[in-house]
């Protein structure tokens, strides 16, 4: 069966495309911007995150209407951080001479 589509169904197909890669590089940013602060927030306590700042960062962002941050985003990218360092040979263990 041969479809044939008129210019105006190329041009909503065109358009549902372009809005998808548009949200997608929304979305990407948001995240990105929220792992940063977590990273921030992470490097002014010692390496560690304090309890209940993650969902206070997620649902601060929520309320700016971020919908694509999530707990899970910002655990993921950082485990992505941390096994990257690993591959690269920079995740080792220090050891002090002191």
């Amino acid at each position: 069966m041969l479809v044939i589509r008129t210019s105006k169904q190329a041009d909503r197909l065109e358009n549902r495309a372009r809005k998808s890669r548009v949200q997608k590089t929304i979305d990407k940013a948001q995240k990105e911007e929220a792992f940063k602060e977590l990273l921030k927030l992470i490097g002014s306590n010692g390496g560690k995150v304090p309890y209940g700042s993650v969902n206070k960062l997620v649902s601060n962002y929520k309320r700016m209407g971020y919908k694509a941050v999530t707990r899970q985003n910002l655990y993921y990218e950082l485990e992505k951080l941390k096994n990257s360092h690993v591959e690269n040979g920079t995740g080792s263990k220090s050891t002090n001479s002191l």
